[in-house]
């Protein structure tokens, strides 16, 4: 088999071949990354393809000896592709009712009629995608920082900021404090 960087620089220069082994290789892992996020397997395959088209549009942009490695691009476009998703959808796919809701970290209370469970999607909807995306991650599917930032293509501290803005942004919609945040 040809190693990862003669393949790169092969599909780069329009070998077709070469491109057909890198989707082969790399279209579980991207599967898998986005039926993670969307929760749904059809949106995930829809959205695979879409990177994967995106990748054929962009992969003369990719310098297989820069720093950033080529799974690490590939996720980032994945992500992109997820965020318009929800742009487009204005929605994010969870089901709440069926959600384990934390009780005092995250909220002052437990939420225990659907209606609050309603009130709490909508509130999550109106978030930014890339925070509603962080915070979902990290309260509902208990995700390290570490780990999100790995899937959102960016630093802990980056995540942990979106993370604390948007639940600031949730507090404050739910009728809750904010301990002086802004």
């Amino acid at each position: 088999m040809v190693n990862e960087r003669k393949l790169l620089r092969m599909a780069r220069d329009g070998d077709k071949e070469a491109f057909q082994q890198l989707i082969l290789a790399y279209y579980p892992y991207v599967t898998k990354f986005l039926r993670k996020l969307c929760g749904n397997g059809q949106d995930a395959e829809d959205l695979t393809q879409e990177t994967f088209l995106k990748l054929i549009r962009s992969i003369r942009q990719y310098e297989p000896s820069g720093q950033a490695a080529f799974a690490t691009y590939l996720i980032t476009i994945a992500k992109h592709c997820y965020l318009d998703f929800l742009r487009r959808n204005q929605h994010i796919t969870v089901d709440f009712d069926a959600l384990v809701l934390p009780s005092g970290e995250f909220f002052e209370g437990e939420i225990e009629r659907r209606e609050d469970a309603e009130t709490l999607r909508r509130a999550m909807e109106a978030l930014p995608p890339e925070q509603a995306l962080a915070v979902r991650l990290r309260h509902f599917e208990r995700q390290s920082l570490e780990e999100i930032a790995l899937q959102m293509g960016c630093e802990a501290k980056t995540v942990k900021s979106r993370i604390h803005i948007g639940v600031v942004k949730l507090r404050k919609a739910l009728g809750g404090t904010t301990n002086g945040a802004k």
